[in-house]
């Protein structure tokens, strides 16, 4: 049997590997956050992970978004008509993405052999998606009322509308691409701000959490701050 996509990583979050990218459920008593959906196409990934834990596709409430690239939202459109769901992301990403814009000509790849090499690999220079329709703009620290309690917090860098959510039940930071942890804590291979990104990084501090996962990588589950903090907080 093949190793199954789906992990489960907090008492109500799990982690599907779409295979280029991660998008994680979020379990409260209605149902399932859905946050971030991998690239069009991925739609059918996610419905199959559901489908091992013995779920549907309409057990999805609704979709939450770290920021707009294709792998991380374009999915959307097609869950959205499909399930008729309400979206949510920032103003700033949320304003592209109701353009079918899912890449800014700004987007430059971090400095360095290792990332120009996994940009190729990994890297897809999609800048149109399909529109996402009838977006609601989330505002930085807005507590939402569902996922049995997410905070928004703003973590621009990787895009200047990016957004990460704190799980508060999980004490679980969902860091969309504000880094990497592929083969250790590492910026992200492409950012629109890097200066930015990295004074973000510096920023966890203020929130609490233990506990956090990536859109590539692995998570990390115990004491997750201090080792962001220790690569990033100098």
């Amino acid at each position: 049997m093949a190793k199954s996509s789906l992990k489960k990583i907090a008492a109500h979050t799990y982690q599907i590997d779409l295979g280029a990218v991660n998008c994680f459920l979020v379990e409260d008593s209605k149902g399932f956050t859905l946050v971030d959906t991998g690239y069009e196409g991925d739609e059918v990934k996610i419905y199959a992970a559901l489908e091992e834990i013995g779920k549907q596709p309409s057990d999805i409430k609704q979709i939450i978004l770290t920021h707009l690239h294709a792998d991380h939202a374009g999915a959307t459109s097609t869950i959205q008509k499909t399930l008729k769901i309400p979206v949510y992301a920032s103003e700033t990403d949320g304003s592209s993405l109701a353009k079918g814009v899912s890449l800014r000509s700004n987007t430059k790849t971090t400095k360095g052999l290792l990332n120009k090499i996994l940009k190729k690999l990994f890297v897809k220079d999609i800048q149109k998606i399909n529109v996402i329709e009838n977006i609601n703009f989330l505002i930085d620290k807005q507590q939402l009322p569902f996922g049995n309690g997410i905070d928004v917090y703003y973590t621009p860098g990787h895009s200047a509308g990016h957004i990460s959510f704190l799980v508060k039940s999980d004490n679980l930071l969902i860091a969309g691409d504000i880094c990497a942890n592929n083969l250790g804590l590492t910026p992200s291979i492409v950012n629109e701000d890097l200066e930015i990104g990295l004074k973000t990084l510096k920023q966890l501090g203020e929130i609490t959490f233990d506990k956090a996962c990536f859109g590539h990588g692995n998570p990390i589950l115990k004491d997750a701050k201090r080792k962001l903090l220790n690569k990033f907080g100098k």
